[in-house]
């Protein structure tokens, strides 16, 4: 029977849902792309997890500069102790961050296994969360370096030796969250 308008009624019509597409595939690199923003996001919430590392590398490369920086340029004499003491106060400040207690708290409130029923391929699952782990060593590269310059280190290679700095600190952060994921997965006991 038709309808008013001159179309077919609505009973007679058959809406095949499997059929229909709802929106495209996104592929892998938008599939890391929305977890790594996601973790990004709640990297900014995460105050206490990115400003104590921030601190820790600021202070030891004041103190270690303040303190022993004529001994260490007299000793070696070459001048250089302020830049010597650069890349172990990096070290400090990206060494020992950890989001895994942020992905054991959505393993245990169920995020994760709602992400595993969506279409997002695994492997974006891991990458993304990666991304988001070298993208915060290498935010937390930034303030440091600039402490460094404000104490007179000059780089020789330019911005270009910054920036390679900057990846690999990036990348020196990466094993941290691998390695205290088995600390914050460990069963807790409960009592009645």
């Amino acid at each position: 029977m038709n309808s008013v308008l001159g179309g077919e009624s609505t009973a007679n019509r058959r809406h095949d849902v499997s059929t229909t597409s709802l929106g495209r595939p996104a592929g892998l690199f938008a599939d890391i792309a929305t977890v790594g923003r996601r973790a990004l996001r709640g990297l900014m919430r995460d105050k206490e997890a990115v400003i104590p590392p921030l601190v820790i590398g600021a202070f030891f490369y004041v103190v270690n500069v303040g303190t022993l920086a004529k001994l260490g340029e007299t000793a070696a004499n070459t001048g250089r102790y302020k830049a010597f003491q650069l890349p172990p106060a990096i070290i400090f400040a990206v060494t020992g961050l950890s989001r895994a207690g942020a992905l054991v708290a959505d393993i245990q409130s169920g995020y994760f296994d709602r992400m595993l029923a969506t279409p997002i391929k695994r492997t974006a699952l891991l990458l993304g969360l990666m991304i988001a782990d070298i993208a915060l060593a290498a935010l937390l590269t930034i303030p440091v370096i600039l402490i460094g310059i404000m104490f007179g280190v000059r780089f020789e290679a330019g911005i270009l030796g910054v920036l390679l700095l900057i990846v690999m600190s990036g990348l020196w952060g990466l094993p941290s969250p691998a390695s205290a994921m088995p600390l914050h997965s460990r069963p807790r006991t409960q009592r009645p």
